[in-house]
């Protein structure tokens, strides 16, 4: 897990924190999320969204299949 540092949080926008409904957003391809956050050096997902993704009754194997895919690239 890369932990970022002052630099990352500088006013530069390179690092997010996703939230729930970003990270759903952005699994399911939303372009304008793609761009806004194709620059980042550091993502991060809060603990919160990753409880309330996963605690979601309907969600199919494929899809928690992928969320988790993603959460093992954010850093």
């Amino acid at each position: 897990m890369h932990l970022p540092n002052r630099e990352d949080f500088g006013m530069n926008g390179n690092a997010f924190l996703l939230d729930t409904n970003t990270v759903i957003a952005l699994l399911r391809g939303e372009s304008g999320i793609r761009k806004s956050i194709a620059p980042a050096t550091w993502l991060g997902i809060a603990v919160i969204t990753v409880i309330e993704f996963n605690s979601f009754r309907a969600l199919i194997d494929e899809d928690r299949h992928l969320f988790q895919t993603f959460c093992s690239q954010a850093r």
